[in-house]
């Protein structure tokens, strides 16, 4: 009885140790679960500078960064960036981005997008156009002011 209780509980955490550390495995795991998603929340961001994702200049090089704002970006959805019109921004960057792909969010049946204040407006509104996303949680002042536009 002793030794069986000694086998599996090596056996747990050899399966362990090998699934969740062995980097090739998570990386297919976590990637294809995409593909299972029936709910969604993201963010709308806008590549400030200032932002927290954008202020340490890790996540995006600020030269790179300003080539995307050149390009005519407003915002992001999940680093996919979007003109004010919703168009996809197309730039080298997005090959180099690993994560959920534009094609992915269009295949997520609910996308539920959660941002709001003056500066993320125009962010909010190109993202609304985009199409990647099919509800909003803003605050008041922001979402009296999409629905007076026409989207």
């Amino acid at each position: 009885m002793c030794s069986v209780t000694l086998f599996l509980q090596l056996f747990v955490v050899f399966f362990t140790f090998f699934f969740f550390n062995d980097t090739a495995t998570t990386e297919i795991y976590t990637l294809s679960l995409h593909d299972a998603l029936p709910i969604s929340f993201v963010g709308i961001g806008t590549g400030a500078p200032d932002s927290i994702l954008m202020s340490q200049g890790e996540i995006l090089p600020v030269d790179t960064l300003n080539e995307i704002k050149t390009s005519g970006a407003v915002g992001d959805i999940s680093l996919r960036f979007f003109s004010s019109s919703g168009n996809l921004i197309n730039h080298p960057i997005n090959e180099r981005i690993i994560g959920i792909s534009d094609l992915e969010i269009r295949n997520i049946p609910r996308v539920i997008a959660i941002a709001g204040g003056q500066g993320k407006y125009e962010a909010i509104k190109g993202a609304l156009k985009s199409g990647l996303l099919n509800v909003l949680i803003t605050d008041y002042e922001t979402g009296m002011k999409l629905s007076s536009e026409e989207i």
